[in-house]
């Protein structure tokens, strides 16, 4: 005991260090690179029945999040403006997520804050 508490006391003075996030990395990491997209799909699955407001300048994130969750339902002028590299992923996320909720029925609200006014 009084050898780990000298190690204590020595060595272990600073019990954290400051981790500066790196949004390049996170993106890298992430199937979806897009914060605003992940909020979208993880709203439209975990609370199905809520109304989703979507405002102007975040329409294309909503509709980005659709074309991930129902890749029929966006035009393909819209589905063209999807990066190439995150293609392969959200094929591999929505077949993940198909196989724990129902995606047509989750998505009802998303479709019409997407194509509201």
């Amino acid at each position: 005991m009084g050898y780990l508490r000298r190690l204590h006391v020595a060595y272990y003075t600073t019990y954290a260090e400051k981790c500066n996030s790196n949004p390049d990395l996170l993106a890298a990491a992430s199937i979806i690179g897009s914060e605003w997209v992940r909020r979208y799909i993880r709203l439209a699955l975990t609370e199905p029945g809520a109304t989703i407001g979507v405002n102007a300048d975040q329409r294309s994130a909503a509709a980005l999040a659709l074309a991930v969750l129902l890749p029929g339902s966006p035009p393909q002028s819209l589905l063209d403006t999807f990066p190439a590299e995150q293609k392969a992923g959200a094929d591999a996320l929505r077949a993940m997520l198909s196989a724990i909720w129902d995606l047509e029925a989750a998505c009802d609200h998303l479709v019409k804050a997407v194509l509201g006014p």
